[in-house]
């Protein structure tokens, strides 16, 4: 099923609701394929973290609220460091 974003990006309630789902979308990428390229399992990344793999699978299926302390603990059990970025979104300011 296609979701149409417009739809959202039309009002400053639907907006907002995205602005906050789409960072946990990003991180959660970016940490599977960290995960990946690092040839790490999930079960490794537990015991680097001293945690389950049940806590592990929830950060990666976005199940689990993510703290940027989780997120920099999570990157770095795997060797990574995050980055954050905030871009200019110019269609904000249209509404």
């Amino acid at each position: 099923m296609k979701t149409d974003y417009k739809i959202f990006e039309s009002s400053k309630d639907g907006r907002r609701l995205l602005r906050e789902e789409a960072p946990i979308l990003e991180v959660v990428e970016e940490l599977s394929g960290a995960l990946s390229a690092a040839n790490i399992s999930k079960t490794e990344l537990a015991l680097r973290l001293g945690k389950t793999k049940g806590f592990v699978s929830q950060i990666l299926s976005g199940g689990r609220n993510l703290t940027l302390r989780t997120i920099a603990s999570v990157s770095d059990a795997m060797g990574y460091a995050p980055h954050f970025q905030l871009r200019k979104d110019y269609q904000s300011q249209m509404l």
